[in-house]
């Protein structure tokens, strides 16, 4: 016991703990790792993607709480919403799990030669199946949990603002954006390799998953969440369906002329993009991106009194 307490100091004391990697050993461990995710069987594989899938679930609802009724602005809005959102990644690197966009760095060991394209695009399929169920299993927990309803609907509002905003994007737009958000999330793996301790991993993440956050950048497994969440908020507004008695949740909030018809559009601009259903009534991304994206629950709120 005493020997093992001696080892302990002794690394503690050792500068090089408190040196990162330097970027050689970085792409080794890289394409190390990478080498054992694309060779991991099938169901450690599967449950590690879900799992990651209902972390980054977890930053996005942490975000949506923190963004609702912030009053910040521009500028430290978005800043503070980054930083909650980090949870998920810091859940996901410190957790290991298995994320679909940071194992985008295998193609390092497939460049190499050490992994093959059929290992490659398979480890690529399966944890983006399994990130996107762990995804739809934590929208369905947060439906039935009542967060929505927190803050007398605002945080559903939000939900529904965001989505809105999301599905309101141009294709070309949004891909772009994927693009630098997800150059941003394997910098951020990047120089977790590097960091000797957890908390050298976290202050990595923290920063660079606050400025893709903050710069309006779309990570293609967060907005699984993002995406059927809002669509869920506006059905449960009571608003979205005509012809239906009106919810439970939501329904201490009054009703508006055309609430309804900016719900449904809203739901079925989701639907499209969500599963590729045909959007009704000609519904397409420009007329979805002139929807108001102001949370309009809380709005009606307002406009009866």
């Amino acid at each position: 016991m005493m020997e093992d307490d001696r080892r302990t100091d002794e690394r503690l004391l050792d500068p090089a703990v408190f040196d990162a990697y330097a970027p050689p050993e970085i792409a080794r461990r890289v394409e190390k790792v990478g080498v054992t995710k694309a060779n991991m069987e099938f169901v450690p594989l599967a449950t590690l993607s879900v799992l990651a899938g209902a972390f980054i679930a977890f930053g996005a609802m942490l975000y949506t709480v923190v963004m609702t009724d912030s009053g910040l602005g521009l500028g430290p809005a978005p800043l503070l919403g980054g930083i909650s959102f980090s949870l998920g990644l810091v859940l996901v690197l410190v957790g290991g799990a298995e994320l679909f966009t940071g194992n985008a760095l295998i193609v390092m060991g497939w460049a190499d030669r050490k992994v093959s394209t059929m290992a490659l695009l398979r480890n690529w399929l399966i944890t983006y199946v399994g990130n996107f169920i762990g995804a739809i299993a934590m929208v369905v927990l947060v439906y039935w949990s009542g967060l929505l309803e927190m803050g007398n609907g605002a945080v559903g509002s939000t939900a529904i603002g965001i989505a809105s905003g999301k599905v309101g994007l141009a294709f070309d737009v949004a891909l772009v954006r994927g693009v630098l958000c997800n150059i941003l999330v394997c910098l951020a793996v990047w120089l977790c390799f590097a960091a000797h301790s957890v908390t050298a991993k976290i202050l990595a993440i923290v920063f660079l998953v606050t400025a893709f956050v903050a710069l309006g950048f779309e990570h293609s497994i967060a907005n699984m969440y993002f995406i059927p969440i809002g669509i869920l908020a506006a059905l449960e507004s009571g608003l979205a369906v005509p012809g239906k008695p009106r919810s439970r949740r939501f329904s201490h909030q009054p009703d508006t002329g055309n609430d309804w018809q900016h719900r449904r559009r809203r739901c079925a601009g989701g639907a499209h993009l969500l599963c590729g259903l045909p959007a009704r009534q000609g519904l397409n991304a420009r007329a979805f991106a002139e929807i108001p994206r102001a949370p309009i629950i809380r709005g009606a709120a307002k406009a009866q009194k």
